[in-house]
């Protein structure tokens, strides 16, 4: 059984998506074979749900609320601007080099956490500036 906390995402984004009982019954049953949000019971159950209400509010043209005030920007890019404000104007070569001893090319080619590790590099040459 989901918590209240995800029961009340779900019916934010039926609220949302202005449906009517039965579409927003026919969008339960098509995702997670429920005829009520309280009746899912796993977490699975619950992303499709979700998913599925989101992407109705995006066919819709809208942006559901969830989305609305995201401003985190990509991991990438808090690297690339803290590379850029740590190492300086070299900053492509310093971390073409440390992207070469990680088996990396580029950035692009890095998961999250490799990213994380490249955060950690900028970490300790900031620490030795100082």
């Amino acid at each position: 059984m989901i918590g209240k906390t995800e029961l009340a995402r779900i019916h934010v984004l039926k609220k949302e998506a202005a449906l009517t009982d039965d579409e927003y019954r026919s969008v339960l049953s098509g995702a997670a074979g429920v005829s009520s949000a309280t009746d899912i019971d796993t977490p699975d159950q619950y992303y499709r749900v979700v998913f599925a209400l989101e992407k109705y509010i995006l066919s819709i043209g809208s942006i559901p609320s969830a989305h609305q005030g995201n401003k985190k920007k990509p991991i990438r890019e808090v690297v690339v601007e803290r590379a850029q404000h740590i190492l300086g104007p070299g900053y492509r070569g310093r971390m073409a080099g440390y992207l070469k001893k990680m088996g990396k090319a580029d950035l692009r080619d890095c998961s999250d956490r490799e990213l994380r590790r490249v955060m950690g590099f900028l970490s300790a040459v900031e620490r030795k500036q100082k």
